[in-house]
């Protein structure tokens, strides 16, 4: 009965604990993600951006829902425009895991995220 009431009090993380900034870390295809994105969340819906290696600030938008986070933006490789998707969860307060999908490319892998430091 215990573990029960842990997987759910993890499984439904609440929405506001997905505010803040996050560095994403995690592989695409055998392409390192080094990601760090703000969220904000208003009534479950996330909005916010992220920000990669070359420095862009892409905006985001999403949802919190049933205890699962999705989130997106766009992006560009080399001249192609680009839907980046990840969906995830919280584990803890201190820890999002999921997956991403980037379209058209139809090409898939795997994030953890962590809380930035504080300044």
């Amino acid at each position: 009965m215990l573990l029960t009431l842990a997987l759910v009090a993890a499984l439904a993380a609440p929405a506001d604990s997905v505010s803040g900034t996050w560095v994403l870390k995690g592989d695409v295809a055998g392409n390192p993600l080094n990601t760090t994105c703000t969220l904000a969340v208003a009534d479950a819906k996330i909005s916010g951006v992220c920000k990669g290696a070359d420095g862009k600030e892409n905006p985001i938008t999403g949802e919190v829902k049933e205890g699962k986070v999705t989130f997106e933006h766009g992006g560009d490789y080399n001249g192609q425009e680009l839907k980046i998707i990840y969906t995830g969860t919280l584990p803890s307060a201190k820890e999002m895991k999921g997956t991403i999908e980037v379209k058209p490319f139809d090409v898939a892998g795997e994030f953890t995220a962590t809380p930035a430091p504080k300044p």
